[in-house]
Order: C-alpha cells, then structure tokens, then sequence
C-alpha cells in the first residue's frame, strides 16, 4: 500500500486536496545569559546550555529539545496508530540521540550545524508478532511529523524498533 507523497509546497498550493493545516505556535524570550523562556500554549520552561557552553544548566538545551519533542512526538503518533491497527502495546520506550559537528555551531568551518545523523531506539513491549510491530514502525516513520521532518532534512536518520517481552 503505497500512498503518493506530496510536498510541503504542493500541500500549501492546494496541489493534494483541501488540506487541514493546523498552526501550531511556541515562543521564547532571552533570559540572559544563554537562557531563555519557551512558552508553548499554557507551558513555560526554560532552555538553557550547560555551563561548558556558557550557559547555567537550568533547562534541557535547544538541541536536546528537538530530540524530545522526536520522541514525544513518535511516542503520540504510535499510541493513536497501533489503537487504529487494534494492535496491543503494553509498554513503550524510546531514546534518540544525535551528532553534530560543533564546528559548524560555532562559525569555525563551512560544515553544517544541524544534526548530522539522529540515532531512534525503541522498545515495545507487545505481545504482537513481529511483522506487526514492523508495520507499526513504517507507519509511525511516515506519519509522526516530527520524524516525517528530521528525515527530509539532510542527516542519517536510522531508527530501530526492538519488541520486548
């Protein structure tokens, strides 16, 4: 079953129907230093770089949170999925990390300073067999929208889903 894909621009365009954009909105504020405050809907917090980088260490750094909202956000998109699959998960675990070259953050050589390649490991515990986990996983890859847009970034994008008992 293989769906067409659209783009960003085909979608905006009105290429792939009437499409159902949701805005979603965050903001933050320069608390000094290297810190800020984030504010997404009702949600403060602050982001902060660890004393090394100049900053207090009082919250995850922007880097760690595009990792967790790829977390939160494939976590989300497997928990809706699998009830739409009628498909059994008694526990969920996920972890991402990823590289990057700190030259490229820094301003000291022409490399990128995005992540370079982001690492998924997942662990589901589930007493579904292996090809439905599988199924599981493509679909989640495809439709959670944070992966959907660290994927078509330029980086290595490997993800590996490991079921538990």
């Amino acid at each position: 079953m293989n769906e067409p894909h659209f783009s960003a621009a085909q979608v905006l365009a009105g290429g792939a129907g009437d499409a159902q954009l949701i805005q979603v909105h965050a903001e933050s504020r320069w608390e000094g230093g290297m810190g800020s405050e984030v504010r997404a809907g009702r949600h403060r917090f602050i982001a902060d770089e660890p004393a090394s980088r100049g900053g207090e260490d009082r919250g995850p750094t922007p880097l760690q949170l595009v990792l967790s909202g790829l977390c939160a956000c494939e976590t989300v998109t497997m928990r809706r999925l699998s009830e739409k699959l009628r498909m059994r998960v008694d526990g969920f675990e996920i972890a991402a990390s990823g590289v990057i070259d700190a030259r490229g953050r820094n301003a000291e050589a022409p490399v990128p300073a995005h992540f370079l390649g982001i690492e998924v490991r997942a662990r589901v515990r589930t007493p579904e067999p292996a090809e439905r986990l599988e199924r599981l996983k493509e679909l989640v890859e495809r439709h959670c929208p944070v992966a959907t847009l660290l994927q078509a970034a330029p980086l290595a994008f490997d993800s590996v889903w490991e079921k538990v008992e």
